[in-house]
């Protein structure tokens, strides 16, 4: 059986486009972008500085996060808002999430490591449903520990 590979840049197109239709369907986001950077896709969330969904194709793994990259007190806080719930996003999601450090700097991210694999239409078909379920299922979460972030602040 012959895989044919996908260049890097159509496999991301591809999988982008995916992650958009299941996220305006499940989220109701009209407007999500993507920003390819070679050999890694940024979905930032319009409205939110220091996050952005993201998968990474690296040298000796593959990655869908969700990256914190904020000053490194709001990086600590979100990652320790999301540890009530790794049980339910590994059950919902079907793969172990791991929530830990990220390119030092204080830099967080909850994500799921993957075994390295050819950029094929299988696995953009797989990345695409698994990164906008990661999106669908981690948002609301993010999104009531932004409004805890900020009312606390308000004090």
């Amino acid at each position: 059986m012959t895989i044919t590979e996908i260049p890097h840049d159509q496999f991301f197109r591809g999988v982008g486009d995916k992650i958009k239709e299941q996220v305006a369907a499940g989220l109701g986001w009209k407007e999500l972008t993507t920003n390819d950077r070679g050999n890694v896709l940024e979905i930032p969330i319009k409205g939110i500085k220091g996050c952005h969904y993201e998968i990474g194709l690296h040298q000796d793994c593959h990655e869908i996060a969700l990256h914190f990259q904020g000053t490194a007190q709001n990086n600590a806080s979100r990652l320790d808002g999301f540890r009530p719930y790794v049980s339910q996003l590994k059950s919902g999601l079907g793969y172990p999430l791991t929530l830990g450090s990220h390119e030092l700097q204080g830099r967080k991210r909850l994500w799921i490591r993957l075994p390295l694999n050819p950029c094929t239409q299988e696995l953009q078909e797989k990345y695409g449903n698994l990164t906008a379920r990661l999106i669908i299922l981690t948002f609301p979460i993010l999104k009531s520990i932004l409004e805890e972030e900020n009312r606390t602040k308000a004090w």
